[in-house]
């Protein structure tokens, strides 16, 4: 399900002010704005019989992001006279995040069947891909995420030419993953754009916080993703392994780890889940003390289900030594490294950027070959042809 492109535009603009003006009229809408938000609806479920749309209050970004200035109060105007006058559904979304939090609109056959006949809408007007913003800075707090604006710079230019360069490549391939009829309904995609994102803070002028890319195969499972295809062919998905930690190693070191796995931690005679040690070495990059981060690490582990496997290893684990103790002998693990934990939210960020960067690195030597590679952050897929090609690109 697509989620709502507000930058979409037609080849047919007047036109489509025209219809969007005496339909919008025909449902209640009074505003300009209005009328402008109803036709980008209309775009969009002119592609997509299935919507996801925010209807949060929050702004929908500056005229960098958000073209056409479509407020959040608009759109659920627009979103809710269609609705009252039964041309779309909407399934409101839910607080608990992730798309549950977009509302699902879907069309109804009578508002297709009244664009055909009052407008001729299908047939003269022609969706034309909007002008997206593929880089992004955001500002992220507790309840909501805003985007925001900034100046462009040598830098930010350079990682737009990048990402445009990408996005050249993606857009003109065919993703896909064939139902157990062997039709490509299961996921479809093509025209595919991707943005990236970065995390705004006082000190981030340069771009060099978060970083990381997202496409829709990002939302795919594992087992899913292992039926993906790129026009037809079948790919093949490798990761970066230990991808966080050796992505610091190489930044302060030069080189990987190299005293075996990272996340190999003893204490006493027990062995900590490797998992747990992941988690709580994640944890301490984001975090300010040690205490915050045994804190941090109960809080992730509450929310699971008693049943989840990994629930039942934290709680295992407590039996035989404290978080703290998993804290100190990971530190103790990674002295060289250690100026990297427990340096507050920005030095976490920092390493997100860092490991975005080694990833695109990858990326972008795929694309000045013109061969599509799909990311999915530490890892990558690419065309089964490609396998040896990636390894040889990512290690050297």
């Amino acid at each position: 399900m697509k989620k709502l492109d507000i930058t979409l535009s037609c080849n047919q603009p007047d036109l489509l002010s025209e219809i969007t003006h005496d339909f919008g009229k025909s449902i209640g809408l009074k505003r300009k704005e209005q009328f402008t938000t109803l036709g980008v609806l209309l775009l969009n479920l002119k592609s997509s019989e299935k919507v996801l749309v925010p209807r949060a209050k929050n702004s929908l970004g500056d005229s960098r992001y958000n073209p056409y200035k479509i407020g959040p109060s608009s759109l659920r105007t627009a979103l809710d006279r269609l609705e009252e006058s039964k041309y779309i559904k909407q399934e409101i979304g839910s607080i608990k995040g992730g798309d549950l939090k977009r509302t699902k609109v879907k069309a109804y056959g009578n508002l297709h069947e009244r664009l055909k006949r009052d407008y001729n809408f299908y047939q003269d007007v022609k969706i034309l891909k909007g002008n997206i913003e593929p880089l992004v800075l955001k500002i992220k707090k507790p309840k909501h995420t805003r985007l925001i604006g900034y100046e462009d710079n040598k830098r930010t230019n350079l990682l737009r030419a990048d990402l445009n360069a990408y996005n050249e490549v993606i857009s003109n391939c065919e993703l896909s993953i064939p139902n157990a009829d062997g039709f490509d309904d299961y996921y479809y995609q093509t025209g595919e754009r991707v943005r990236r994102s970065f995390i705004h803070t006082s000190s981030n002028h340069n771009f060099e916080y978060g970083g990381r890319m997202y496409g829709s195969w990002c939302d795919l499972g594992n087992k899913s993703r292992g039926r993906l295809l790129i026009d037809g062919f079948e790919t093949i998905e490798i990761d970066y392994s230990a991808s966080t930690i050796n992505t610091i190693y190489i930044e302060a070191t030069g080189k990987p780890y190299q005293s075996g796995d990272p996340y190999e931690l003893v204490i006493g005679d027990f062995l900590i889940p490797r998992s747990i040690v992941k988690k709580v070495g994640n944890i301490m990059l984001f975090c300010s003390s040690i205490a915050g981060s045994v804190k941090a690490t109960e809080n992730v582990y509450k929310k699971l289900n008693e049943k989840d496997r990994h629930k039942q290893e934290y709680l295992d684990t407590k039996l035989n030594v404290t978080i703290e103790q998993v804290c100190t002998e990971y530190l103790k693990k990674h002295n060289k490294i250690s100026d990297y934990f427990l340096g507050g939210k920005s030095v976490g960020l920092f390493c997100q950027y860092l490991e975005s960067e080694r990833v695109m690195n990858v990326a972008n030597h795929f694309t000045q070959e013109g061969i599509p590679i799909l990311t999915v952050y530490d890892s990558f897929i690419v065309d089964m042809e490609y396998e040896d090609k990636l390894r040889e690109c990512m290690y050297h």
